[in-house]
């Protein structure tokens, strides 16, 4: 189940279950996964290079290590404590075809190396987004892909009267250097930086952003939001299932060109 390897760090035993049984309940998280890993499913072949571009607690990781054991991954992140977290992990689960490591993506050098490159609400945090995308564009072999995520600007609530739940938590809010992108910009960039886009969606469209409003709403009633998870759950699986005319997030998967 998608994220459910930290439930090794948790001590309360209702939380260990709830992750064994339901996987992670961050609902961004999971509604992200229900579109990347389909498309990142297509290239992960049998002597697949990954590159998993701020990782985060390593849910992707994880997911397509234990499914892909013959693929290797290089998952890397520039919080110290994540990538402490995610070894722990490694370390009880035995993946040996995971390698976690501190790295700013503003330096990042690995010239030609992946086969894929999965980039997942990390360039809104990164004033020199440029900067990372030509490194990204660098580490990826002849023919390989991006798959990038980035949150919109400028999107829509289901459910304004909910909305004093939707504020972003001010430390994370002073770590965004923007709050999203213009479609017609990120292609430009990306562009810019030696992609080719060969695929474009949006995320989030109604179905998923009302799951992502629902769980905001719900998860300071511990009690009411586990009764209602797996209906969350539902709703964002069924945002991947169809094409959003529009959403809160966008998903491009982008070649070196």
């Amino acid at each position: 189940m998608f994220g459910s390897e930290i439930h090794l760090l948790r001590q309360n035993v209702i939380e260990k279950l709830f992750l064994r049984v339901f996987g992670s309940w961050h609902t961004g998280a999971r509604i992200r996964a229900f579109h990347i890993l389909p498309m990142a499913s297509r290239y992960l072949d049998g002597g697949c290079r990954i590159l998993d571009a701020g990782c985060g607690l390593g849910r992707h990781t994880f997911f397509i290590a234990g499914r892909c054991p013959k693929s290797t991954i290089l998952a890397v992140d520039m919080d110290g404590k994540n990538i402490s977290i995610c070894d722990r992990i490694k370390g009880e689960k035995g993946f040996a075809n995971v390698r976690f490591e501190v790295c700013d993506l503003r330096q990042l050098d690995l010239n030609g190396h992946f086969d894929l490159i999965i980039c997942s609400d990390v360039l809104e945090y990164i004033e020199e987004d440029e900067t990372v995308l030509a490194n990204l564009r660098s580490g990826l072999a002849e023919n390989g892909r991006l798959i990038l995520h980035t949150p919109r600007l400028n999107s829509k609530r289901c459910l304004r009267f909910l909305e004093r739940y939707f504020t972003c938590d001010p430390v994370e809010k002073a770590a965004h250097a923007r709050e999203g992108y213009p479609e017609a910009e990120l292609k430009d960039k990306l562009e810019t930086c030696g992609f080719r886009v060969t695929s474009f969606r949006y995320t989030f469209g109604y179905l998923g952003s009302l799951a992502w409003e629902l769980s905001r709403a719900l998860e300071k009633i511990k009690p009411l939001f586990v009764f209602c998870f797996p209906l969350i759950l539902l709703l964002g699986y069924m945002d991947s299932l169809g094409i959003n005319r529009e959403g809160s997030g966008i998903l491009i998967e982008a070649q070196r060109s």
